[in-house]
């Protein structure tokens, strides 16, 4: 039995005792530096594995996965402070890991990267995958080389790596039907324009479900819409201004959650009420409670299927590297409360 403790390469080397176990249980989820590194700190202490030692570890590694959550700085944020969404994210990757006896490890896409786009506990060989959502290809690139990633509610095409996305098409068809079926016919939409992925998403099903429904599209609903975070309130200004206007105003719009007291407290200002004179629909089930007690119709996304399906993906890709790459989008629930009238 060798008598030279991890702790002991550990120190030499500059990594944690958990990384050397790792390097030494040949772990693939290291970096070429950092393995050269332990393995020439494991040679000049003449340490000598104990293979029984080895055995019964690799055995506890097998049962117990350890996974990473890395997000970008906002989510950790918005999860900090309550909001529903984040929070309901972060308990179903809680609850996932719990069902698999296994650990959640959560990292900063900003706070927690090396300077080679490499989260540190990939590095140090803390994880046997990560999960990432809203970070940089920079970093997937680099992580994916490491270890098995999935990718979660980010959409992108690369080799080998999973994508888990929300049904965006169905999401918008089901808000949309539901406000064809209450006699709404013009029907605005308050999102960027041009967005992210899933904004754009979201407006290509607008145009689509419009076109094969028939319906007219005014031009003024289309035009494009544009602000940083926490920016909104003039956004929505400028926007109402330009669909109020119009002969046929919007007897409904869509938007998110996030927008849609600001988008009642300015139509409110403009002496129209929610429902009365115009519907809303949100996107993403913050629970809202709208001026006057009305509860906001809501699209809320099934971040525990989501999340289930995830982690589901990396533990396969973890035993089984070279699938090619798969996408699966989960489809979600229109929560119908308050907020959308019929004319």
């Amino acid at each position: 039995m060798s008598s030279v403790s991890l702790s002991t390469i550990a120190r030499q080397a500059g990594v944690s005792p958990s990384t050397v176990s790792r390097v030494l249980s040949n772990h693939k989820g290291i970096s070429d530096p950092t393995r050269k590194r332990v393995l020439n700190a494991a040679e000049s202490s003449g340490y000598r594995p104990n293979a029984k030692l080895q055995r019964f570890f690799r055995a506890v590694h097998a049962r117990t996965p350890t996974f990473c959550l890395l997000s970008a700085a906002a989510f950790h944020e918005e999860a900090a402070h309550g909001t529903a969404p984040y929070v309901r994210r972060m308990n179903a990757f809680q609850r996932e890991a719990r069902n698999l006896h296994g650990h959640l490890l959560v990292a900063d896409a900003e706070k927690d990267i090396q300077s080679d786009g490499i989260p540190r506990c990939v590095a140090e060989g803390l994880v046997d995958g990560v999960i990432a959502q809203v970070i940089s290809r920079k970093t997937i690139e680099a992580t994916a080389r490491l270890v098995p990633l999935v990718l979660f509610n980010q959409e992108a095409r690369l080799p080998k790596i999973d994508v888990v996305l929300p049904d965006i098409d169905r999401s918008a068809a089901a808000q949309l039907d539901l406000l064809r079926e209450r006699g709404h016919r013009q029907i605005a939409c308050f999102r960027v324009r041009p967005g992210l992925w899933q904004d754009e998403r979201f407006w290509r099903a607008y145009e689509r479900w419009h076109r094969e429904n028939n319906l007219p599209l005014q031009p003024e609903f289309l035009a494009p819409i544009a602000f940083g975070m926490h920016e909104e309130s003039q956004a929505i200004q400028a926007f109402l201004d330009r669909v109020l206007s119009l002969p046929e105003p919007p007897s409904a719009i869509l938007t998110y959650d996030s927008y849609a007291t600001e988008l009642a407290s300015q139509l409110a200002r403009r002496g129209l009420q929610i429902p009365r004179d115009v519907s809303l629909i949100g996107f993403d089930d913050w629970q809202i409670s709208l001026p006057g007690g009305i509860g906001l119709t809501s699209f809320r996304q099934d971040f525990e299927r989501m999340a289930h399906t995830a982690v589901a993906m990396l533990m396969e890709r973890i035993d089984r590297p070279d699938l090619p790459a798969r996408l699966v989008e989960c489809e979600g629930a229109l929560v119908n409360r308050d907020s959308v009238e019929n004319i």
